[in-house]
């Protein structure tokens, strides 16, 4: 799985070009991509609620997080139906196309969902220039170079 709005890529090969789902307009302006998607990044992008935090959306926030989670929750069992479990999940803590970030409350569920269904979270911070520290489940605890 690949969280939506993640740039992903790491050389020339068409394969990391077509799995990513970020888009920066002419303005350099960035935005996740909905429209002209890759089929392959239709096929392995899941949702996750990026967003800019604000004080009064927060009860809205924590309703799409839920709506999020459960649309991974069903993703997963879907995919062990037909014995082809999810067993990664690839995600930014901020998007490089606008600076949109996860809530801790969401990463927290998230893991629970990795612990429950059995998949490894792959944290990509190299656009941030920071290092990760997220010391929970299945979430890698390193520098994300």
């Amino acid at each position: 799985m690949i969280g939506s709005g993640c740039y992903v890529s790491g050389d020339s090969s068409s394969t990391f070009t077509k799995l990513s789902t970020s888009m920066i307009n002419k303005d350099n302006t960035g935005e996740i991509q909905t429209t002209n998607t890759h089929p392959m990044a239709k096929k392995h992008t899941i949702p996750l609620l990026y967003h800019k935090p604000c004080s009064s959306c927060e009860s809205i926030i924590i309703h799409l997080e839920l709506d999020c989670l459960e649309e991974i929750h069903m993703r997963c069992l879907q995919a062990k139906l037909i014995k082809n479990p999810i067993t990664e999940l690839f995600l930014e803590l901020y998007l490089q196309c606008n600076g949109a970030t996860l809530s801790d409350r969401f990463l927290e569920k998230l893991a629970s969902l990795s612990e429950k269904h059995g998949f490894v979270i792959a944290v990509h911070e190299a656009l941030s220039g920071g290092r990760c520290e997220i010391c929970d489940r299945n979430f890698i605890n390193q520098s994300c170079l």
